[in-house]
């Protein structure tokens, strides 16, 4: 993990916020994986490694070949998804219990400062 964002509210888009974040930087270094919801990402970023999920429509179900890069990213996709879920749990709880300020041995309590 190489970025935290700051907080957004829960109904704004990911895609959203990846547009808001990112609209200049530069990924042609860079391998991009993004869920299968990023349509039209390619208007906005200009890397040559994409990685997107197949989505099967209704009449149109994904062949064998679609299923197996599916398989692919999702193993990638599961440990990314686990990393963001520690990182979420720890600051969320810092914020609501106050339990960070205990981790943190570097932020001493208020007690200690007087």
């Amino acid at each position: 993990m190489l970025f935290v964002s700051k907080a957004y509210g829960g109904h704004t888009h990911d895609f959203t916020i990846f547009k808001e974040i990112f609209a200049d930087f530069d990924f042609s270094a860079f391998s991009v994986h993004v869920d299968s919801v990023f349509i039209g990402l390619e208007k906005h970023v200009m890397s040559a490694f994409i990685f997107r999920p197949y989505k099967a429509a209704k009449n149109n179900p994904l062949t064998d070949f679609q299923r197996a890069v599916n398989a692919c990213l999702a193993r990638f996709r599961v440990w990314a998804g686990h990393s963001i879920a520690k990182t979420k749990a720890f600051f969320s709880c810092g914020l609501k219990t106050g339990c960070f300020r205990k981790i943190n041995w570097m932020m001493p309590y208020p007690s200690v400062l007087n």
